[in-house]
């Protein structure tokens, strides 16, 4: 049976977890600390006075984050209660406040407040005698106002966060550490937020504003996002010394996964091996729908380690073990149980490493042909770079090879050609060999609709007829095109739209040619691809667009290829959509803490199709889920308030077609559907559409199967290489106005006017600074089209897909 995410829910214990934060937001570091909201005449009274009585303080943890404070209190049933950094006044400086404890000698419980664990020092150094005299009565804290705060998980229950407006003051006191330090920390991190929300809302509303003040913008954005990188990497070292202590057995023997080679980059900078002998285990992120939590791996003859990191407040218990094991801080996946090695992309990199093992009570099953990934469970992390994780594929590839699965995509369609393999277990491969996973929302599997009879109107108690290819849905065609009415809609739309011009029309001409007379007193040598291959020729092959601004007639050089489809047929909203009743915490994480408007949610699997075949912008397909499991994703297990549709009724369980007594009867009849003679005669068309070779080009267009261009992994790929390209040719038109005298840089071109840029140092350095900034700006909007609407699977045939033979 597979393993899906949602059938492990998040540790309970842990109440905060990093869903809570918003979609980028990193976790920082955390404290100890007594909180209390303050009224007006407290606020005055501990202002003037200097003094407060903590017996109504709550005791918690403050979560430094870098667009939030989050206050996790001890006792369970309060909220936790979330300071956006938005809300607190821009203005308002965070002062330490230096008070007199009213309670300072005993609390409720008769202890004070040093047998609590409070640190008087702080980390202050102070060399008046007097004044450490004085501590066993003062205590640090610090206050804030802040205009809005957002309360979650009130009575430890999961729901909609509430939000709590107007003025309000509040008081952390510190139990231990420097507070001047923390709250140097937090300042940083409000004027970071601040300056890169400043940033990004100056240059989304201010096309029209002067080059000047948008490189003045893109400078500051660009210096606050290093700045917290910096803050973040000091906390996630490149590579730590693995602790010998953790493994199983001490006759085990380590691999080192670092190169020489690397010392000079980033992140890679590291060691093959320390002065005292030990090895160090990289950094990579566990990859978890919405999550990715930070650890360290090793890899040894025997075993598969990944120690969680400390930031992110990641404990042990917050790494997935399914086919796992703890041993002492790390987990650890035995080899022998490894049955398929993915190596997978992430966002815009080949980065990713899926790995496929057997459940722990079949890891000396001997059978190397099972074909039955179902059955298998997945874990998939991400490593820096290309070369660290292919080192990490070699390394468990030479130790696994033995029982490894090494089914080529030919032996696998030949197997479900023959009947060796059930239709669904051949998706599942498809699937996973077209780069998507359960672990990853931006890539989860994609299934088909396969019956078309739901209608709520039939109260029959009789199942549809499987023989009836009427009950069936066309599987030559797309979701999209089942209605001939809304595909025609489709159709009309996009003959409408407008095409952008070849590569090598006047416009491409016109700026090739301003282009060279920017650069004629330069060499062409900056203006390099990744290959080291010229890319300053104006033949068919240059990927490059002109930057906007630069040709009086530009327009048409942005325009998208057009599309018929707008949205897509899997998004981590529609995964989440069908889901929300087994992982609330993900709906509310992607939707900024709601649930989606009642007649919104997944109600109905009749209305749901309905929408399906109707709805201008909903063209979803299915996940495996509705095909394998218990069904629990359609019942309200945890009783969530999902709210009141608009006919006054409150949204519980899943309405399934009358004809099913039990959700599981209902995933048992679709899966006996899946796997009927109709669905396996035909089902090589749906394949065609959405792995092979209707899936893009004129093939795709003739199957009414077009989709936005950035959803095809190719594309992307195209758009990163022009924004490289188009990068480097503002550098150099900035370098060349510097060289002339004229200082109109900023800290993503080369910034000493006049600089030789002909230099190989020179290039060097603005070639990284180039990527450094189109990494902050335009990669993240890719990848936000990634992660928000969707992804088509890689193509994995290039001609028609056989047709499964037929089973009499």
């Amino acid at each position: 049976m597979v393993k899906f995410f949602h059938d492990h829910p998040l540790n309970k214990q842990n109440r905060f977890n990093m869903l809570l934060l918003d979609h980028g937001e990193h976790f920082i570091q955390d404290r100890r600390v007594s909180f209390s909201p303050l009224s007006v005449q407290q606020d005055l009274e501990l202002q003037q006075a200097q003094s407060f009585n903590r017996s109504n303080c709550i005791t918690g943890k403050l979560k430094i984050c870098s667009r939030s404070i989050v206050f996790e209190p001890q006792d369970s049933f309060s909220p936790i209660i979330k300071f956006p950094f938005d809300n607190i006044k821009k203005n308002h400086q965070i002062q330490p406040i230096e008070i007199n404890d009213d309670n300072e000698s005993k609390n409720e419980n008769g202890m004070n407040h040093n047998d609590l664990g409070f640190d008087n020092n702080n980390g202050n150094n102070n060399d008046d005698d007097n004044s450490n005299n004085n501590r066993s009565s003062n205590i640090f804290a610090f206050r804030f106002e802040c205009e809005k705060i957002i309360e979650i998980k009130a009575y430890n229950k999961i729901g909609p966060y509430k939000s709590r407006d107007g003025d309000k003051r509040f008081l952390f006191i510190l139990h231990r550490g420097d507070l001047r330090q923390i709250l140097d920390t937090i300042q940083t991190l409000r004027n970071i937020h601040y300056n890169i929300s400043t940033s990004n809302t100056s240059s989304s509303s201010s096309s029209s504003s002067s080059s000047s003040s948008s490189s003045s913008s893109s400078s500051s954005s660009s210096s606050s996002s290093e700045l917290l990188e910096t803050i973040i990497s000091n906390n996630l070292p490149p590579s730590v010394p693995f602790n010998i202590t953790d493994l199983k057995d001490y006759h085990e023997q380590l691999y080192n996964l670092t190169n020489n080679s690397n010392r000079n980059s980033s992140r890679n900078s590291s060691r093959n091996s320390n002065n005292d002998g030990s090895i160090d285990a990289v950094f990579c992120r566990q990859i978890q729908p919405l999550l990715a939590t930070p650890g360290y791996a090793m890899v040894t003859n025997k075993r598969f380690y990944l120690r969680p990191a400390v930031i992110d407040n990641a404990p042990p218990n917050s790494i997935t073990t399914s086919s796992g094991s703890s041993s002492g801080s790390s987990v650890c996946y035995e080899l022998q149980s490894i049955r398929r090695i993915f190596s997978k992309r992430h966002l815009l990199q080949q980065t990713g490493l899926e790995l496929m093992m057997c459940n722990s009570d079949n890891n000396n099953s001997s059978n190397n042909n099972n074909n039955n990934i179902n059955e298998y469970v997945s874990v998939l992390f991400v490593f820096d770079t290309q070369e660290i994780r292919d080192r990490v594929v070699s390394l468990i590839t030479s130790k696994c090879k033995h029982h490894l699965e090494t089914d080529t995509l030919q032996t696998l369609t030949e197997a479900w050609s023959s009947g060796k393999l059930s239709n669904f277990d051949y998706l599942l491969q498809l699937n996973y060999h077209s780069g998507r996973s359960i672990n990853d929302l931006t890539r989860y599997p994609v299934f088909p609709h396969i019956l078309n009879e739901y209608a709520l109107d039939n109260n029959s108690v009789t199942p549809p007829d499987l023989n009836d290819v009427n009950n069936y849905r066309d599987l030559t065609k797309p979701i999209g095109a089942l209605n001939a009415k809304r595909l025609a809609y489709f159709k009309e739309r996009f003959r409408a739209m407008p095409r952008p011009p070849s590569i090598d029309n006047s416009i491409n001409k016109k700026y090739n040619n301003q282009r060279n007379i920017n650069l004629n007193s330069t060499s062409d040598k900056h203006n390099t691809n990744n290959n080291g291959s010229s890319s300053g020729s104006s033949s068919g092959s240059n990927d490059i667009l002109p930057p906007s601004g630069n040709l009086q007639d530009d327009t048409l050089a942005h325009v998208d290829p057009p599309f018929m489809y707008g949205t897509h047929y899997s998004t981590p909203g529609y995964v989440l959509y069908y889901l929300v009743r087994t992982a609330p915490e993900h709906m509310l994480c992607l939707q900024n803490g709601k649930f989606d408007t009642p007649d919104r949610l997944f109600l109905s699997v009749s209305r749901s199709y309905q929408s399906c075949l109707q709805n201008p912008t909903d063209v979803k397909e299915l996940i495996p889920e509705f095909f394998a499991g218990n069904g629990n994703f359609l019942v309200n297990h945890q009783r969530l308030e999902l709210g009141q549709s608009q006919t006054g009724k409150w949204i519980d369980h899943v309405e399934l077609p009358t004809w099913c007594k039990t959700p599981k009867d209902f995933i048992n009849f679709n899966r006996k559907a899946l796997e009927s003679n109709y669905v396996s005669q035909n089902l090589h068309h749906w394949i065609d559409l959405i792995f092979g070779y209707n899936q893009r080009g004129a093939n795709a267009e003739q199957s009414d199967n077009v989709f936005y261009h950035l959803t095809y992994e190719s594309e992307v790929d195209i758009a990163v290489r022009r924004l490289r390209n188009q990068y480097t040719i503002q550098n150099s038109d900035q370098s060349s106005r510097g060289s002339t005298g004229n200082d109109n840089t900023n800290d993503y071109t080369n910034g000493n006017s006049g600089s030789d840029i002909n230099s190989s140092s020179s290039n060097s350095s603005s070639s990284s600074r180039i990527e450094h900034w189109m990494d902050r700006r335009d990669r993240a909007a890719l990848e936000t089209q990634i992660c928000e609407f969707g992804q088509c699977p890689s193509q994995l045939f290039t001609t028609p897909h056989i047709q499964k033979k037929k089973i009499l």
